[in-house]
């Protein structure tokens, strides 16, 4: 869905930032914790979007301005630059192939530590919300 959206709202979650930015969509990131406004402060320098700063009331609820908000919706769906930035990163990012690119770089890193091929291929393995599958299975799956 994120990449037929013009514009992702979101909390500013690894896996919100990284689906937006994998789909070339901006965002304008509401934090509320440490690493999140983290992420949203990566986005922001990356130019693929805005971040509105929540602030904490006297009886402890996190707020946010609705016209600051507002306004940095606006400014993120007008100026086609936000756009063209998370275009931009999402290209970046596919040259690293994904998960399965991943897969195999660890495949060839324990190979080389080894000094020759891994015996354990009949071992089975679990990727997250996967049931248990054998290696070359499990990279099978990935591409």
């Amino acid at each position: 869905m994120a990449g037929r959206c013009d514009l992702m709202v979101h909390h500013g979650g690894h896996g919100s930032v990284m689906t937006g930015l994998q789909a070339g969509t901006p965002a304008v990131i509401v934090p509320i914790i440490t690493e999140r406004e983290s992420n949203a402060r990566r986005l922001v320098a990356l130019g693929a979007g805005e971040m509105v700063m929540p602030v904490t009331r006297a009886d402890g609820e996190k707020t946010i301005d609705a016209v600051e908000f507002g306004a940095a919706v606006n400014r993120v769906l007008k100026d086609e630059a936000y756009r063209h930035s998370a275009k931009r990163v999402s290209e970046s990012m596919r040259q690293y192939a994904g998960a399965k690119g991943a897969a195999d770089q660890v495949e060839q890193f324990a190979v080389a530590s080894a000094g020759g091929p891994l015996l354990q291929l009949d071992r089975k393995v679990r990727i997250a919300g996967e049931r248990s599958t054998s290696l070359p299975q499990a990279k099978q799956n990935l591409s």
